[in-house]
């Protein structure tokens, strides 16, 4: 064989064998809205977010119209879609409301609510709107608790970044 031609079939197989790149998203806002200026009189715990044990990876789990579920390997979340979704929860409560976030600091002058939130269900897929259903309790000091349940669907070109 030529050199040329072992050269070209070289760089065949090489391109070949290519694989797609990987592709990383967070739920975190790369900007947040100005903190308020009035101080508020409490402190929000986030708790660890519950998920799904189908989605509770890095990679994305897309469900297909048929009920199947499909791994895309080749787009991940930049952490456990547990703690991005902790992360962007937080950075949205201190920003909107201008709340300091306790998360296992004692915070001796302020009362404590604790948020928990367990996502139901969280179904995503490239260029398809975001199915989200989520359970959340807010405890208050004196035993108060508020329960919530909330179906959303949204546009993910919004609510992710690369």
């Amino acid at each position: 064989m030529k050199p040329m031609r072992v050269m070209g079939l070289f760089v065949l197989l090489l391109t070949a064998c290519a694989s797609e790149p990987i592709h990383y998203y967070s739920l975190l806002p790369t900007s947040l809205p100005p903190a308020m200026t009035q101080p508020t009189h409490y402190a929000i715990e986030l708790l660890p977010v519950d998920v799904p044990a189908e989605s509770d990876r890095l990679e994305w789990v897309a469900r297909q119209g048929d009920g199947s579920v499909k791994i895309l390997t080749n787009v991940k979340w930049a952490a456990p879609l547990g703690e991005e979704v902790r992360d962007a929860i937080g950075a949205l409560l201190a920003g909107e409301i201008g709340t300091s976030l306790a998360n296992g600091m004692a915070i001796d002058s302020l009362s404590v609510l604790r948020l928990k939130l367990s996502l139901r269900r969280f179904d995503i897929a490239p260029g398809q709107p975001v199915l989200i259903t989520t359970d959340w309790s807010l405890g208050a000091p004196g035993g108060l608790r508020l329960f919530c349940t909330n179906h959303l669907l949204h546009p993910h070109t919004r609510l992710l970044r690369r």
